[in-house]
């Protein structure tokens, strides 16, 4: 385990990335997808999550959000887990006020954004349950850690920035989470 730089106490956190040496693939009687451009290294029941729980998985429609829905749909299978896949949404605000909705509805938009990053990936309906929440994306994934064996996220979303190593929501839990975390480096 990794030591926390700020407190010294031992981090529950984990960067998964390609470059990582511990990676390897997936074992092959999960069923899953494999993941070509992702190697990962699993965490094994003790190392981060116990057998059955719930792992939370942070959803947004990006590359990166898709591989770590796929790495928890596979740490899953390893643990007896349930995936409860989530798609944060808000109302865009703009200087005076929110932006009308001009005909938009979010939270369907969100549901649908939700539902295809779930078939893109190959996993059944059953296997996911898919939730979508108004709020925050960092806020709505540290508030639906409380309780949950494991939270992964990608390491960036769709955020302007895109030469960082990490995007604000998967910093904001990394911070924040009430169980241990993992970011999944695309």
């Amino acid at each position: 385990r990794r030591e926390d730089r700020a407190t010294g106490q031992p981090s529950h956190n984990v960067l998964i990335s390609p470059a990582d040496s511990r990676a390897r693939s997936p074992p092959a009687r999960t069923g899953l997808p494999s993941l070509p451009y992702c190697d990962a290294r699993w965490l094994s029941p003790t190392e981060g999550t116990t057998l059955g729980g719930r792992i939370v998985v942070g959803v947004d429609g990006s590359p990166a959000a898709a591989l770590a829905l796929r790495w928890a749909l596979a740490q899953a299978v390893l643990t007896g887990a349930a995936v409860e896949a989530i798609n944060a949404w808000q109302v865009p605000q703009v200087p005076g006020g929110r932006v009308s909705m001009m005909g938009g509805d979010f939270s369907a938009i969100s549901k649908e954004i939700l539902r295809n990053a779930v078939e893109a990936v190959g996993a059944s309906p059953e296997s996911v349950t898919e939730r979508t929440v108004q709020g925050h994306p960092a806020q709505v994934l540290v508030d639906a850690s409380d309780g949950a064996e494991l939270l992964v996220v990608g390491n960036r979303g769709h955020g302007g920035f895109t030469g960082l190593l990490l995007g604000s929501v998967s910093g904001q839990v990394l911070a924040h989470a009430r169980c241990p975390t993992v970011v999944v480096h695309a």
